[in-house]
């Protein structure tokens, strides 16, 4: 019996070993060389990735295959702030090529993604595969909602709701004057917290960190240990381990404890990547110590209030008091890590996160409806009356409040911007348009337009790119040029091909556009084609 739920947990682990965890990423690719799709007269010297923001260099993987599926690893190196990748080539010869690539992003969240270029004029058949993160920039996502989400969301809020309970317990032992009786019982029950926290941590951590490592060797798991996320839960581990040698012993040994783990797990997350991650990193630990003493002492006091209702209500005084301050350095540490993490307020409606945040802070606001109840209800009758439903109540919010937590902080706050493919088919023409990577920035454009076959060459097409939410913006015109057909792939009977592409900053800054494109055909019909697309 004593062996079973061990086993249970090397299994589940196991089972995640083998299959990734489904997690977003929140790093982008926003620059390459060479670029996605691009024809170079010569062979690059370099690969170059930039992304977004700083990527975990000690487990970055890049691999260049050729058309006959030959396959080179590459040894990056990180500059820009640890936001570019560079890595040397071998001369390659002319032909189609592959890059492939797999990084870490600075907050803990692998990504994964292939693009092609060519050099020369090779053939086009025999052009490598892509594999299933195909786009340029493109994330490790899962198919959706299944079991081993659940299982893996299930272990990150039992982590979450373990680190708070304990580190509010320790905290509460520094902060109250406890009864002899109640302090004996205040030992047991942090006892118990231990012991579900030292659980929690080998469970998250041996679901979340095989998923980082782009393979199981030795060297992989070292370079682990080098990022921000494999030193996080290291500390995390060993300080669970230590627990038990360090707590109960001093009050101030015990603050100092919870002090050290809080400050691992804000190291851990997104404020890590903020702009200023000191700031982010120190908001997040004043997000979680609030948390945490408002959480343990709701259950301290739910915990007494049946058998031990006058320690209880000795408690009472001094909780309320430090829920009405944990419930608003909450509103206002909250605030400033989603201003670090949020371009602007109305990204809250663009994401899962942001969605996932509003509904945090409707509970919230339910906490406080609530414990004002309970306020309203004590003044009235001293010894509690109905008060313990409400304190039911509030443990349920503070338990959502937490699960919510536990799932938002591994989503991404900022969507990512994907490539733009558009296709319109027309009974006399039809047309392509490609934006890549699609930032705001420096873009690389590719149009294609089929006219019958029986026409000559387009009269005319042009290219306008209207921001849409600035009436002061004027339309951008991107000069394309014309040029041959990098493959023969696109075609329809009894229509001609032509290709026009452009290289340039013609999306300035983020915002609702609209591309519009014009074709004049060669009898003077003119087709307009608009599509409204947003830059985040």
């Amino acid at each position: 019996m004593k062996y079973r739920l061990p086993a249970l947990v090397l299994a589940v682990i196991i089972v995640f070993w083998t299959s990734p965890v489904p997690a977003d990423a929140h790093a982008v690719l926003v620059d390459s060389y060479p670029a996605s799709n691009s024809t170079l007269d010569t062979a690059p010297e370099e690969i170059r990735l930039t992304f977004n923001e700083r990527v975990e260099r000690a487990l970055a993987e890049l691999r260049i295959t050729d058309r006959n599926g030959k396959e080179i690893r590459l040894q990056a190196a990180s500059e820009n702030q640890g936001r570019t990748l560079t890595a040397p080539l071998p001369a390659l010869k002319d032909g189609w090529y592959m890059v492939s690539y797999r990084v870490l992003s600075a907050d803990g969240h692998p990504i994964a993604s292939a693009f092609v270029f060519r050099i020369g004029d090779p053939p086009a058949d025999g052009v490598p595969l892509r594999d299933d993160a195909e786009h340029h920039g493109g994330h490790l996502h899962g198919s959706g909602i299944d079991a081993q989400t659940v299982i893996f969301y299930a272990a990150r809020v039992w982590f979450f709701a373990a680190m708070l309970i304990l580190g509010g317990l320790n905290l509460w032992k520094l902060l109250h004057a406890w009864t002899p009786e109640a302090g004996r019982r205040l030992r047991r029950l942090t006892v118990t917290a231990q012991r579900n926290l030292l659980l929690a941590v080998l469970v998250y951590a041996g679901l979340e960190l095989p998923q980082l490592l782009p393979s199981f060797r030795a060297e992989d798991w070292l370079a682990l240990a080098e990022t921000g996320i494999g030193q996080a839960r290291l500390a995390e581990l060993l300080l669970a381990v230590i627990s038990f040698a360090l707590l109960g012993k001093n009050r101030f040994a015990d603050a100092a404890w919870t002090i050290a783990f809080l400050a691992a797990e804000s190291a851990a997350g997104h404020a890590s990547s903020a702009a200023r991650a000191w700031a982010a990193m120190a908001a997040d630990f004043a997000h979680l110590t609030a948390a945490a003493l408002w959480t343990a002492g709701l259950l301290l006091l739910i915990a007494q209030w049946r058998r031990h209702k006058q320690d209880a209500l000795a408690f009472m005084p001094a909780f309320s008091g430090a829920a009405l301050a944990s419930v608003a350095a909450l509103a206002v540490t909250g605030a400033i890590i989603a201003l670090q993490l949020l371009p602007s307020p109305e990204y809250v409606t663009f994401t899962i996160w942001g969605r996932l945040l509003v509904a945090k802070i409707a509970a919230v606001l339910l906490v406080v409806l609530t414990a004002a109840l309970i306020r309203m209800r004590l003044r009235k009758n001293t010894q509690g009356g109905r008060v313990r439903a409400l304190l039911w109540t509030d443990l349920g919010l503070a338990a959502l409040i937490t699960g919510i937590a536990a799932v938002f902080t591994t989503l991404q706050p900022v969507p990512s911007n994907e490539p733009l493919y558009w296709h319109e088919m027309g009974e006399e023409a039809h047309m392509t348009l490609e934006i890549a990577p699609n930032e705001p920035g420096m873009n690389d454009i590719s149009l294609s337009v089929w006219l019958p076959d029986d026409q000559a060459e387009p009269g005319q097409v042009t290219l306008r790119l209207l921001p849409a939410d600035s009436i002061l913006d004027a339309p951008i015109s991107v000069p394309l040029v014309p040029r041959a057909p990098t493959d023969d792939t696109d075609w329809f009977p009894g229509f001609l091909r032509h290709d026009y592409s452009a290289s340039g900053p013609f999306l300035p800054h983020a915002g609702e556009w609209q591309a519009e494109v014009r074709v004049v055909d060669g009898k003077g019909t003119e087709f307009v084609y608009r599509k409204s697309f947003r830059l985040y």
